[in-house]
């Protein structure tokens, strides 16, 4: 009985593998040859605020597909084949949008695309800062932010505009504990929201640090003396030079008052540490008491580099920043004020701020370039004019390879101005771009040469006054030697080719095999052009 049984299994094993097998490879066969090729995108485009943004032109540079947004912001895709693409979306008066996604086949993807106004292009942190214990709003609580200083209102309330980013801020406010918050990530368009709750200092009791200080003008950078500097029940007065040393301050958070003739009244909150000296360079303003100031930086958004002959103007008063990038705004009626800065190839930008009498706001702003969108197109081709195929050519992060025809087309939009051109077994070859801004498309006929090894090389040249032919030599990748095999011609060629040839060594010998090829093209028929020439045939590999 168990002999039948077995021999029953072994009989439907025998056909159901073979109908498995089947099964499974008309499965696999389906999927290659009949799954989806294509993929749906879809989505839609809004502002920082969240509002749709009709008429948005929505794009796929690689496969020349745009579409506009309808009355809802929407946009919608026909299919797409399967891979990676590139989308960009653009509107009048907003920061273009671009990224990279991958579509499998028969996935439908739906973008949410935010586009950020001109002008609004740096984030906002919003500080509360109130007593841990009371809850009550601290007011003049300075913030820190690198080159960005800033005070809380009677709501306990300080908004700064700032370049986004990952940043680090300080907390001050006298009698309390410093606070201090590492990594805060801001972004483009946005508000970060933040509450700093401060608890009360409790110092030591016979513990004591140092104050050092040192005064200057902030407009003219010269030392002031006479400055009245109080912390606490400190006292004491700048020399000649400015300076200052306080020596048993209290070790803990203290306000300082800066007063001088003259001079808007200057505070800061400083952090005694024990036994410690706290440095402390301080830029005064000129003005009447009672009034604010504003000193501040500006940076350009992509380097951070200081920009200068910027212009700041606010109240009918106009500014513009030195070669440190600084400007000052001093003696202002406390209130608010705007502050329009604008750069000649930069986004004019503008600053809503509260003037607070005997304040100084310190400030950093960042400006970004305008982007002129250039059309580049052109042909690569080799010494004998044959076409380089899949050539890559680069601008920044933007690339492309030449066609069949060495041909090749590339948008760009990151205001770069060098093409960097380069294919396996050539000499990488770079051009830059005139830098004018009214030229919008280039057409560029590039000739690249073929790498030359290590060798010995010869080549013929001949004009109407002689001929000539040379050895070449290649060693380490540069010209290494020169020697006439033969030479002849007129009379006048004869006597000047031993001159022209050590003349010829001089300029080459050494020299890298593309630069010579690049900068010594023969245009007359004298002897040293014609020796020119023959070296330019040796040299030029087919």
């Amino acid at each position: 009985m168990a002999m039948k049984r077995k021999k029953r299994l072994g009989i439907i094993l025998k056909v159901l593998v073979p109908v498995v097998m089947v099964i499974i490879l008309t499965v696999s066969v389906y999927n290659f040859f009949w799954r989806p090729q294509t993929f749906y995108l879809f989505g839609q485009v809004i502002d920082s605020n969240g509002e749709p943004i009709i008429g948005a032109e929505v794009f796929l540079p690689e496969q020349g597909a745009e579409v506009l947004t309808d009355d809802k912001g929407r946009f919608t895709f026909p299919p797409i084949k399967t891979g990676r693409v590139t989308i960009r979306a653009e509107v009048e008066g907003f920061h273009p949008y671009e990224e990279a996604i991958s579509g499998v086949g028969g996935n439908r993807i739906h973008l949410l695309i935010t586009l950020v106004e001109v002008g609004k292009e740096e984030s906002l942190i919003r500080i509360k800062v109130f007593d841990e214990e009371t809850k009550s709003p601290l007011v003049g609580s300075v913030v820190n932010m690198g080159e960005t200083v800033w005070y809380t209102n009677e709501d306990g309330l300080a908004t700064i505009p700032l370049k986004a980013g990952i940043h680090s801020i300080e907390v001050l406010h006298p009698g309390y504990q410093p606070y201090r918050i590492f990594g805060i990530e801001t972004f483009t368009g946005k508000t970060t929201n933040l509450e700093v709750a401060l608890n009360k200092e409790k110092p030591l009791p016979g513990t004591y640090g140092n104050l050092e200080v040192k005064v200057t003008d902030a407009q003219t950078g010269r030392a002031i003396s006479q400055v009245s500097v109080q912390v606490g029940e400190k006292k004491g007065v700048t020399d000649i030079e400015g300076y200052l040393l306080l020596t048993e301050v209290p070790a803990q958070s203290l306000e300082v008052i800066f007063t001088a003739s003259g001079y808007l009244v200057y505070r800061e909150v400083v952090s005694i540490k024990v036994n410690e000296t706290t440095v402390l360079n301080v830029r005064m303003l000129s003005g009447q008491q009672g009034r604010g100031g504003i000193t501040g930086i500006i940076k350009d958004s992509s380097d951070g580099l200081p920009l200068s002959g910027v212009s700041v103007e606010g109240r009918a008063v106009k500014v513009q920043t030195g070669l440190d990038g600084r400007f000052v705004f001093p003696d202002l009626v406390p209130g608010p004020l705007t502050l329009s800065i604008s750069l000649k190839g930069y986004q004019t930008t503008s600053r809503e701020i509260q003037i607070e009498a005997n304040r100084v706001l310190q400030l950093e702003i960042f400006l970004e370039k305008i982007v002129v969108e250039i059309d580049l197109s052109g042909r690569v081709r080799g010494i004998n004019n044959q076409a380089v195929v899949r050539a890559r050519i680069s601008v920044g992060n933007m690339q492309v390879l030449t066609d069949e025809e060495g041909k090749f087309f590339l948008k760009i939009r990151d205001g770069r101005r060098t093409v960097l051109i380069e294919k396996e077994g050539f000499y990488t070859h770079t051009v830059t771009l005139t830098d004018d801004p009214t030229i919008k498309e280039f057409n560029l006929d590039i000739l690249i040469y073929k790498v030359v090894p290590d060798g010995i090389y010869t080549g013929k040249a001949s004009s109407s006054q002689g001929a000539v032919e040379m050895e070449v030599e290649v060693t380490a990748g540069r010209i290494s030697g020169l020697k006439a095999l033969y030479y002849e011609g007129s009379s006048a060629f004869m006597n000047l080719f031993q001159e022209k040839l050590m003349e010829v060594a001089r300029e080459v010998l050494r020299m890298n095999p593309h630069d010579f090829l690049r900068n010594f093209i023969p245009v007359e028929d004298g002897p040293k052009e014609v020796i020119l020439l023959a070296i330019r045939q040796a040299l030029s590999l087919p």
